[in-house]
């Protein structure tokens, strides 16, 4: 990752640390169709640390966001071009955490798996 595309995570809150890693995580969309990912914030609890992210993302020149969408998440179309991230390396940063709670025989678990999940391919 590059300096002007952190990608922290910052511990937030101590847990037993034998408990299995888990993965949390849920996107915003722009409610279009497609849906375009807008936000993605996921949390990972694993060795005792839960750490959190949570990264607005850049949406393609010419596209929108839907009014009800704005309603359920808040997210404008200006904060996305603004302050959005390039989405590619923070999914790549995301499903890098998902294969290693995955591989350390932990859990990955989707807010809404069908729509999250499609969203982000």
């Amino acid at each position: 990752m590059t300096a002007t595309n952190p990608l922290p995570i910052q511990p937030s809150l101590e847990l037993p640390s034998d408990a299995p890693p888990v993965l949390v995580f849920d996107v915003e969309t722009n409610g279009g169709s497609p849906p375009l990912v807008c936000q993605l914030a996921f949390v990972v609890a694993r060795d005792g640390v839960v750490q959190e992210g949570s990264w607005i993302f850049q949406l393609p020149e010419g596209e929108s966001m839907k009014p009800w969408a704005f309603n359920v998440h808040g997210i404008r179309l200006s904060t996305c071009r603004e302050r959005g991230h390039a989405p590619r390396p923070i999914i790549e940063y995301f499903l890098c955490k998902a294969h290693e709670v995955l591989k350390a025989g932990g859990l990955v678990v989707a807010h809404n798996k069908g729509g999250d999940v499609s969203s982000l391919r």
